[in-house]
């Protein structure tokens, strides 16, 4: 069974210029910047497109921008023949726009919030005396362990088993960065303008209640798994008490990775701006195909997955989400032409020519691809144990498990 998820950034996903391809060539990208301008009071296709970038970075301008985004791109990947998403997951902000794609919150109910949110989280630091930071190649017990004798800094985000967010006040967080660095950690200073999910934004939580007075919550149409413990929303009525919580409690986003393969999801997307959700999915889970919808590069392969999805995927299918989804570390330029572009474009031949003719491979068509899908994983140095993990998998997807030993590890890589 083939589970899509989609999912959706939070803020530091940002960046001037974000969606002016999507908004020039779409009428309903136009129609959504257009309603979303009217409820905000200002263009907000001209702050995304045009900047400045301070402004875009300032929270209260941050969040309805990448919630329209990512909304936009959702309702155009609705348009594809085979999306039919099995869950949605967002990232602080993104679980809002995970709400309105799951129909629970209409798109100018959505807005409102988003305004209310971002003024709310601004006002608890006007002076932009606090800040978050990244930390990456240190655990979160480290990260924690290490910060608890601070008091003005405390962990905000959990994204992957390497990578922990922490907010504070900025003079706090210079010397929390200090002892991270000193252990090896690399500090990675976030594009956002205050130290949100946690102490600092406890101000905030009126004024957001008070927005939400008359919201009218509806039932879900897609399960939504929840940041803050990684587990599915139960029922409507208790979205509210969740999103004030949002913003004082940190974001468990390793929890709903965690979620996503208990729930033996096999594909993500990201709708919004930049990879960020993407990378953090495969850094974070085995046997798991993730995609950008703001990269050009991802459009064809996510054209190519639903596609496989919706005429119920076969090995070589299997073999085109492998491939452009392994993460890759190789940056040699004409080897990644001739390992990776190549026999990816070999293996789209065969999946294309198949579905022309309505049938499924032959054995020597899904012998062919596998040999050239290992060549793709060796140029992109996938460790071994990934491979046979990957390579495994997509034998037993649709109960093929006659053709392991015919198959075997020994046998396409030679």
């Amino acid at each position: 069974m083939t589970n899509l998820a989609v999912v959706f950034p939070g803020q530091a996903s940002q960046y001037v210029g974000m969606g002016k391809e999507l908004y020039h060539d779409n009428i309903m990208v136009q129609e959504l910047f257009t309603e979303a301008s009217e409820i905000l009071g200002y263009d907000l296709a001209d702050l995304c497109f045009n900047g400045p970038s301070q402004k875009l970075n300032l929270t209260e301008y941050t969040q309805p921008a990448v919630l329209t985004m990512s909304v936009a791109m959702y309702q155009l990947l609705k348009d594809k023949k085979g999306f039919s998403p099995s869950y949605l997951a967002g990232h602080s902000i993104g679980e809002i726009s995970a709400l309105t794609a799951s129909g629970v919150l209409s798109f100018k109910d959505a807005i409102h919030i988003a305004k209310a949110r971002g003024e709310a989280m601004a006002a608890c630091d006007p002076d932009q005396v606090t800040g978050m930071s990244a930390v990456t190649k240190l655990d979160v017990d480290m990260v924690d362990k290490s910060i608890s004798s601070l008091e003005n800094v405390q962990i905000a985000n959990i994204n992957s088993p390497l990578q922990t967010v922490i907010s504070g006040k900025k003079d706090s967080l210079r010397k929390a960065e200090e002892i991270l660095i000193s252990l090896g950690a690399k500090i990675i200073p976030l594009n956002v303008s205050g130290a949100f999910h946690s102490q600092f934004m406890t101000t905030a939580l009126e004024p957001l209640a008070i927005a939400m007075e008359n919201v009218h919550f509806n039932e879900f149409q897609i399960p939504v798994v929840r940041g803050d413990t990684g587990q599915l929303y139960k029922d409507k009525n208790e979205v509210k008490d969740i999103l004030l919580n949002q913003l004082i409690k940190p974001v468990y986003w390793t929890k709903v990775c965690g979620k996503l393969s208990e729930l033996n999801v096999t594909h993500l997307i990201e709708s919004g701006p930049k990879d960020v959700l993407k990378n953090l999915a495969l850094n974070s889970i085995n046997n798991f195909e993730a995609l950008s919808y703001d990269f050009e590069e991802d459009h064809k392969s996510i054209l190519t997955i639903l596609e496989s999805l919706y005429l119920k995927p076969n090995l070589i299918g299997l073999c085109l989400g492998a491939a452009v989804s392994t993460k890759n570390t190789n940056w040699d330029e004409e080897e990644y032409k001739n390992g990776v572009i190549a026999p990816y474009k070999e293996i789209e031949k065969y999946y294309l020519n198949i579905n022309k003719e309505n049938r499924q491979p032959t054995k020597d068509e899904m012998k062919a691809c596998l040999v050239l899908l290992r060549k793709i994983f060796n140029t992109k140095n996938v460790p071994i144990s990934e491979q046979e993990i990957r390579l495994h998998s997509i034998l037993t997807k649709n109960n093929q498990e006659n053709l392991l030993t015919e198959f075997s590890l020994e046998v396409i890589s030679g």
